[in-house]
């Protein structure tokens, strides 16, 4: 929702920017001044404006510190878990990381419920073709040597 609401702020700051004319006449959003960047050099304040608003936009669709997969996991049954792996559409690097960052959260697994070890008994991956293409990961983890009681892992 909160980029949703910041990408409609940037676009209409933009537009704004963007027009010779200002809307209602004799008005503008943004004062028409220049920035001193160094003796000699200006800038105007509304392409100053402009710029920030790009790379603000580019910063919240691109997201760079957010990690590149996401992962849903399903418990399939006491000692059967499913998961599936989802890349964010703009990354940078990252797209043979799948098959690790499976094996890290079946590590986890094993750690969790203190089960002898984990086999993986799936595993697939996908290319979604769209405007920007996206990667998926699937795979089934066996854990072994987990003691249950009523269909649910004991630790």
């Amino acid at each position: 929702m909160s980029r949703a609401i910041v990408l409609a702020a940037c676009c209409f700051s933009l537009g704004a920017c963007s027009t010779g004319q200002t809307y209602p006449r004799g008005w503008s959003l943004i004062p028409d001044v220049s920035v001193n960047l160094a003796q000699g050099s200006q800038i105007a304040l509304a392409d100053l404006v402009a710029g920030a608003v790009v790379l603000g936009v580019a910063y919240t669709v691109i997201d760079p510190l957010a990690p590149n997969w996401s992962l849903q996991e399903t418990r399939l049954s006491a000692d059967t878990v499913k998961l599936e792996l989802t890349m964010k559409r703009f990354h940078q690097g990252g797209d043979g990381e799948a098959m690790q960052v499976l094996r890290r959260r079946a590590e986890s697994l094993v750690r969790e419920t203190k089960a002898e070890g984990y086999t993986i008994t799936r595993y697939e991956e996908e290319l979604e073709s769209n405007w920007v293409s996206r990667r998926f990961a699937r795979g089934e983890i066996h854990l072994a040597g987990l003691s249950t009681v009523g269909g649910q892992p004991q630790k």
